[in-house]
């Protein structure tokens, strides 16, 4: 599970290594944020809006 299950599950575009977890994790979000806004929230986290 976790972010590269998402990375998977959603075919999202990554990188080949990462800071840590938290980095993957971060970015998987952001890429989903329009797809899923009711659980990615607030944006402002993501430095939307």
């Amino acid at each position: 599970g976790g972010p590269a299950q998402l990375v998977r599950e959603y075919k999202l575009e990554h990188e080949n290594g990462y800071v840590d977890e938290c980095h993957l994790c971060y970015l998987s979000r952001l890429k989903l944020l329009n797809k899923f806004p009711q659980f990615l929230t607030p944006k402002q986290v993501y430095g939307k809006e």
